[in-house]
């Protein structure tokens, strides 16, 4: 087979690149949803601690794995009340992502939960996630993180060093 002159390889990359875009339109496939935007739509209400539009996210039957280790919450009934209390203790919530994966109906993310308590402390802790969507809305929820250095920040200590450079990061 001869060699392609080098000016065609940035040609064929971009057509090998384009190929599954290409084949999803000549076939009719459905183009893949952006869960991302949904999961970074869900921490805008978050932010403004509006409860209505985070539960609009999920399905009604949402499985939710706050911290991965204690029984899930069922529903959006018991999400509500979940929020409602844990909000009710911040007072500025910063929460951000570094990192996010797609892969058909699942996102992948790393970040930090950061907020600050009505006390006036200073809570930021790193997570990772893997949600799954139904159609458009958040069906499962998993969230990996360390609860004990989270504890120790509710008590007043201060966030480590080594966090608050785990941290210093740019958002996605």
């Amino acid at each position: 087979m001869p060699l392609l002159p080098r000016r065609n390889l940035g040609t064929l990359a971009a057509a090998a690149a384009l190929s599954p875009v290409i084949a999803s339109c000549t076939t009719g496939a459905t183009p893949m949803t952006d869960h991302l935007a949904t999961y970074h739509s869900l921490i805008a209400a978050w932010k403004k601690k509006d409860i209505d539009a985070v539960l609009a996210k999920v399905t009604d039957d949402f499985e939710w794995h706050y911290l991965v280790g204690l029984p899930p919450l069922s529903g959006k009934d018991a999400a509500r009340k979940f929020l409602e209390k844990f909000g009710s203790s911040i007072a500025e919530v910063r929460w951000r992502v570094f990192d996010a994966f797609q892969k058909d109906n699942k996102i992948v993310v790393e970040g930090v939960d950061e907020y600050s308590t009505t006390t006036g402390g200073r809570v930021a802790v790193p997570y990772m996630g893997i949600l799954e969507f139904r159609g458009d809305k958040i069906a499962k929820w998993r969230d990996y993180c360390d609860s004990a250095l989270a504890g120790r920040m509710k008590n007043g200590e201060a966030v480590p060093a080594y966090v608050d450079k785990l941290i210093d990061r740019k958002a996605i």
